[in-house]
């Protein structure tokens, strides 16, 4: 009697196995997923040579993943098992690829034996806390600027890598190992440079900047990727700005200051350029906000013992550039003179020019 029963529960326990086989994906053994990031693009459609950047290798991000029995018709339906959720991965240097066991008490995921996963990440790790996928694609919620510009990040989403079969690089096989994921940067890059309108020093004056300031900006707000379901990547990202929260950002501020002459050099701190301000993409001027910049400069004439502050204040919104959009990055000249100060922004798609609007104030 003992042997028959044994026997029956064996049979019950096979049963399910193959009920498995038929609606969840079965792994391969020792075929771990890795992934390559080596490209990294502003918002333009098409790619460009030129505009690709290397994902930092001391960054990790994190991985969603639906495995389908075929090629993915939508995110979330009843064809698609969920395979990885927000998983972290963080680069291994002996394979040169992200992996999600080299992160501290990290767990290897492996391939299915059978079946197609499509992929999609975003960076950094750090905000997964407030971070959510589905067949939208990525949401972010409550999405704050640090207040300090040394503290502010890339946060970036990728678009969804789809119907991947193993860790063959698309994009570069020659170079990158590992399934290949494309980021977008989520949020807007601003830059200052400086530049005295005429060459002073020759006539006996001396022209320093001491501080700039960016006042008055959206610093919170909603992420919605905003993904259309399909066999191709297709998005119309968005921020929704919280109109209640509005900060300001020291950008630099020297006790010496920085001498000025014709020349555009950009802002340094301890023989450095200061890096850009990451902040949130927004209408620079509306009914509940005008982001403003704000400089504190010195001059003096010899015979002079003192250098004289003086100290300025200035719209960002003009009639080229009045709204900041994600994944472009703005460069501000600022054009100090004796009598006025004016600058002229460019625009660029992070990494490639787009187009340079002369606006003087």
């Amino acid at each position: 009697m003992f042997r028959k029963i044994h026997i029956y529960v064996l049979i019950v326990v096979a049963g399910l196995l193959t009920g498995c086989v038929k609606s969840d994906p079965v792994v391969r053994m020792s075929s771990d997923i890795s992934f390559s990031a080596p490209v990294v693009r502003g918002m333009t459609k098409a790619e460009v040579a030129g505009e690709i950047e290397k994902y930092p290798v001391a960054e990790n991000f994190c991985v969603n993943a639906v495995w389908t029995k075929a090629d993915l018709q939508a995110w979330g339906d009843a064809e698609s098992v969920p395979y990885m959720d927000e998983v972290e991965v963080a680069y291994n240097s002996t394979t040169g690829s992200w992996d999600s066991q080299s992160v501290d008490g990290g767990k290897p995921y492996v391939w299915p034996f059978d079946g197609k996963l499509t992929f999609a990440a975003f960076s950094p790790a750090s905000v997964s806390g407030i971070a959510s996928y589905g067949s939208e694609g990525l949401a972010l919620d409550d999405f704050f600027v640090p207040a300090s510009i040394s503290g502010q990040y890339d946060l970036m989403y990728s678009q969804r890598s789809y119907n991947r079969v193993d860790n063959t690089n698309l994009h570069d096989p020659s170079t990158y190992q590992g399934v290949d994921l494309v980021f977008r940067h989520a949020l807007s890059s601003i830059k200052f440079q400086v530049k005295s309108s005429n060459n002073y020093q020759e006539a006996g004056t001396q022209v320093k900047v001491m501080g700039v300031n960016i006042l008055d900006t959206y610093s919170k707000g909603d992420f919605n990727e905003n993904v259309s379901d399909g066999q191709s990547y297709a998005a119309d990202p968005e921020w929704t700005p919280d109109s209640g929260v509005k900060s300001s950002y020291t950008y630099w501020n020297s006790d010496e200051g920085q001498l000025l002459t014709t020349a555009v050099r950009g802002l340094e701190s301890e023989g450095k350029v200061v890096p850009n301000a990451i902040l949130l993409p927004q209408i620079l001027k509306d009914a509940d906000h005008e982001v403003k910049i704000h400089v504190v400069y010195s001059i003096r004439h010899d015979g002079e013992p003192d250098y004289v502050r003086q100290e300025a204040e200035l719209s960002l919104s003009t009639s080229t550039v009045d709204e900041w959009e994600m994944g472009k990055r703005y460069i501000y000249t600022i054009t100090v003179g004796v009598d006025k100060i004016f600058f002229s922004p460019e625009v660029e798609n992070w990494e490639i020019l787009e187009n340079r609007p002369n606006v003087t104030i």
